[in-house]
């Protein structure tokens, strides 16, 4: 938990996106394609963005490979950058 300081109000979560995206697998058994909706299509949906980019188009930026120790982000793409994640 993260909280604001001098505040009892939570400032948001410590934990990554990878890590949540892990655990939802994991304890909850979910696929990855059920936490990419809930991760990248709900947030959209809120903003009132009604065109979701389709896994594989250019507006896609994680790519993710399932290692000896699960589910890691292999690379993201930030504008022009590629960034690379876990080995």
């Amino acid at each position: 938990r993260s909280r604001e300081p001098g505040s009892p109000h939570f400032a948001g979560s410590a934990t990554t996106m990878a890590d949540m995206s892990r655990n939802l697998i994991e304890w909850f058994d979910m696929t990855l394609e059920q936490v990419v909706i809930l991760a990248r299509s709900n947030p959209l949906r809120l903003l009132g963005d009604s065109n979701l980019p389709a896994p594989g188009d250019a507006a896609e930026l994680v790519t993710w490979r399932n290692g000896p120790d699960g589910l890691r982000v292999h690379q993201a793409r930030v504008g022009p950058w590629r960034i690379a994640g876990h080995a």
